[in-house]
């Protein structure tokens, strides 16, 4: 009986469809576009902003335009407004990544976002990634074993913990 009745709505509930890359970057690319670029621009205007969200939104616009200056600016401006919002962290995390400035405050915003969300293993990951850049392997190492801790089976903090063993050795032997 259920078999033959008419399906009514989503076959697949729509948070479904997101985890699937195919469909997570087709509505991705509809949020990064201009035409959202421009919503996003006036619900900043308009000091709509969800709890700083839409900050992040924006600066990703500017960043799919390859405008990081731009995308730093707002993220700098939506952290003075809303210092917790984690997608704000996520975003300013990330484009300090990209472009290797200011470690230190990089590592700052790491710790901010980890006091957030304490039990995100990708946030210690980061952090050790940014000691091993700095050349700071006891530290790395510190962080990858607490990623490890939060989450044993997350696989990066584990392989990047080995890595980290092996390129400090590598150093020490030049």
């Amino acid at each position: 009986e259920w078999a033959d009745r008419k399906k009514q709505g989503f076959p697949v509930p729509i948070r479904f469809w997101l985890r699937e890359e195919k469909y997570y970057n087709i509505v991705k690319e509809y949020f990064t576009s201009d035409y959202a670029k421009e919503f996003f621009e006036e619900c900043v205007n308009i000091d709509y902003v969800q709890e700083g969200d839409v900050f992040a939104s924006l600066a990703d616009c500017y960043k799919k335009g390859g405008d990081t200056v731009k995308a730093m600016e707002t993220l700098n401006n939506g952290f003075i407004k809303y210092p917790l919002s984690q997608s704000i962290l996520v975003g300013l995390i990330n484009i300090y990544m990209e472009t290797n400035e200011e470690p230190s405050k990089l590592v700052e915003l790491l710790k901010t976002a980890q006091s957030n969300e304490p039990e995100n293993p990708s946030l210690y990951y980061a952090e050790g990634n940014v000691y091993v850049k700095l050349a700071d392997y006891p530290k790395a190492l510190e962080a990858y074993k607490k990623s490890a801790e939060v989450d044993p089976n997350y696989f990066w903090a584990l392989f990047s913990e080995g890595k980290t063993y092996y390129d400090w050795a590598v150093d020490i032997q030049n």
